[in-house]
């Protein structure tokens, strides 16, 4: 709040307010679905501000009053219990950023301190990146699984009718190069 006067006769108030980014909230909304458990704002704000915001958002726990040394001590914490990703722009996330599992610097105007100690480094200002950017994840992940049975499978099958003679070695190291093919082609296909 900034109290305005002229000569000591007040003239008004100008308060100023923060405000969320737009689809801040849809965006947590579907981190959740993707399988968030616990969202958490920590902020260096006054409380009655932070938690104002974090009934906006629907957030889970909201730690006001931090300075950068909170935040990291805050991260590690968490670390014991669950994995923490955390996201921040400004020169107070850096340390914390840092400490955290995966941390991740969200706009194009971020301070350097930021994206030097992120892990990854989105130029954009819309949160809901932040959500594309897991779901890619989970899906790189799923197709890694598969091809890491499709590999196991076929080669296991390969060496063991390799060593009972019942497929000759050039058979099987065209089903050997066959599968390496066959696996990039299956990791291009599902990532398009």
């Amino acid at each position: 709040m900034i109290y305005v006067a002229v000569d000591q006769q007040p003239l008004g108030i100008i308060v100023l307010n923060d405000q969320i980014r737009t689809k801040m909230k849809q965006t947590i909304t579907k981190l959740r679905k993707l399988g968030v458990v616990k969202v958490t704002m920590l902020t260096g704000d006054k409380q009655a501000v932070a938690q104002q915001v974090g009934q906006q958002l629907q957030l889970d726990h909201v730690a006001s009053g931090l300075l950068p040394r909170d935040k990291v001590d805050y991260v590690k914490n968490a670390q014991q219990q669950w994995p923490v990703m955390m996201v921040g722009d400004g020169l107070n996330d850096a340390a914390a950023l840092k400490w955290s599992m995966v941390g991740v610097t969200l706009g194009k105007n971020a301070s350097g301190a930021a994206k030097n100690a992120c892990d990854v480094l989105i130029q954009d200002d819309r949160p809901e990146v932040i959500s594309e950017i897991i779901e890619t994840s989970q899906q790189t992940m799923r197709i890694i699984k598969q091809n890491y049975a499709a590999v196991f499978t076929l080669n296991t099958a390969d060496i063991i009718l390799s060593l009972n003679g019942r497929i000759k070695p050039v058979l099987s190291a065209i089903i050997h190069n066959g599968t390496t093919i066959g696996v990039i082609l299956h990791s291009l296909i599902k990532l398009r």
